[in-house]
């Protein structure tokens, strides 16, 4: 199966060239060359964030609410005991969140407001290892930095993309195309 970072595409260029009384003339050359993926944008990634935030601390914060209601005593021992160490758990808990939406639905809630779509490299819907690969990755450390280029790296080691759908169509049809 071909990867969607094969795809060709028609390109032209202009050539300069000399004319017959030595006048300098431009000619459209027409070219093959592979195919930008076009991934969605550093401001898109930043809504996917906030939203992605908000949602995941609404349902973090339901989770510690429903336990406290079941067992105060015990809820109120651990927070005593962990203290600081309660944010490794929130980090993982973040990172299986991610896993659960992009398995389930192939996007995070800030997705489905910007209609974008998570693929791997054949424009399929990544499989659980991967996406569990990918999720984990944003912990470490300034990772979240690398999002400033044009994948960050829970993309680029996980070998995933973040596409809008239009491009995902396009793609498809593309690879169509080309087989």
């Amino acid at each position: 199966m071909k990867k969607i970072s094969d795809l060709t595409e028609t390109r032209v260029r202009l050539e300069p060239y000399r004319d017959e009384y030595g006048n300098i003339r431009m000619e459209s050359i027409e070219f093959t060359a592979r195919r930008r993926i076009r991934t969605i944008g550093n401001g898109l990634r930043f809504v996917h964030f906030i939203v992605d935030m908000i949602v995941f601390q609404l349902v973090i914060s339901m989770v510690q609410f429903v336990l406290l209601l079941v067992n105060k005593t015990l809820m109120a021992s651990v927070a005593e005991f962990m203290g600081l160490m309660l944010l490794i758990p929130l980090a993982f808990s973040y990172s299986l969140l991610y896993t659960f939406f992009e398995n389930r639905f192939q996007r995070t809630p800030g997705k489905f407001i910007t209609k974008a779509i998570v693929i791997d490299e054949y424009g399929n819907k990544p499989d659980l290892r991967t996406l569990l690969m990918r999720n984990f990755i944003r912990i470490v450390p300034f990772e979240i930095l690398s999002c400033l280029a044009d994948r960050g790296w829970h993309d680029t080691w996980s070998d995933t993309y973040v596409v809008a759908e239009s491009e995902l169509v396009e793609i498809r049809r593309l690879m169509e195309e080309e087989e």
